[in-house]
Formats: structure tokens, sequence, C-alpha cells
């Protein structure tokens, strides 16, 4: 630009209009700027409330995560429990499998010792009714060998 000594009147007359232009300009955000301070006041306690709101959502979720750990750790004692229950009922049950095998051989040998002391009882009456027969024998001989003898011895 020109120099303030080397300005004509057309030249203070632009100057003076862009200055009352950028006054006006100037006045207009001046009081838009003011108008926005209740608004700027709004936002800003709206702001608020949601960084309030956003910070006990992330202790709510915070908490939630918590929540699924413990419920994780958990389940995953459950599942470990399941397990040592599901190893200990295994072995229970050949166990009891185990017991079941030695009771049917229990069975079987006792059906045996009944056979052999059904076989024993026999044997024990058949012996009895023979030595009976022998000692009834026996007794009939030693009376015949008597009677013989008498017989046989003079008379006095």
């Amino acid at each position: 630009g020109k120099a303030a000594g080397e300005r004509g009147s057309f030249d203070c007359m632009v100057l003076e209009e862009f200055e009352a232009q950028l006054g006006s300009r100037i006045a207009a955000l001046e009081s838009k700027l003011s108008a926005g301070e209740p608004a700027k006041a709004e936002r800003a306690a709206r702001l608020e409330a949601a960084e309030r709101r956003l910070a006990d959502e992330r202790r709510r979720e915070e908490a939630c995560r918590a929540a699924v750990d413990d419920a994780k750790r958990a389940e995953a004692e459950a599942a470990a429990e399941l397990s040592d229950r599901k190893r200990w009922l295994e072995a229970f049950v050949l166990e009891v499998q185990r017991l079941a095998a030695e009771l049917e051989e229990a069975r079987r040998q006792t059906a045996v010792i009944k056979q052999v002391v059904g076989f024993y009882e026999h044997l024990r009456a058949r012996v009895a009714g023979e030595e009976a027969q022998l000692a009834v024998a026996a007794a009939a001989a030693a009376a015949a060998s008597d009677e013989t003898a008498a017989k046989a011895a003079p008379l006095t």
C-alpha cells in the first residue's frame, strides 16, 4: 500500500468503508460469541454429565469384566472338580467290577465246597452204615462162636 501522506480521498474513503465493514463484522462475531455463552455453558454441563456417565459405565464394565473373570475361574475349578469326580467314579466302577468278580469266584468256590461236603457226608454215612453192619456181623459171629464153644464144652 501507499504511505498515509500519499493517499487520496478515494483511498481514505475505501479505508473508512473497510474499517466500518470490519467493525460491523467484529460486532456481529462478538454478538454471536456472547449469544453462544449460554449454549457453551449448556454444552459444558452436558459434556460433564456425559463424562460422569462414561466413568460410571467404565466402572460397571470393569465390574462386569471382573465378574466374567470370576465366572471363568469358577468354571475352570468346576471342570477340574468334574474331571476329578469322573476319575474317582471310573476307579470306583473298576473296584466294584473287581469285587463282583471276586464275589462270583467266592460263590463258585462255595458251591464246590458244598459239593465236597455233601460227598463227605455221603461217604461218612456210608462208612458209618458199613461199620454198623460190620459190628452187627461181628456181634453175630461172636455170638455164634460163643454158642459153638458152649456146645463143645462138657457139661459139668
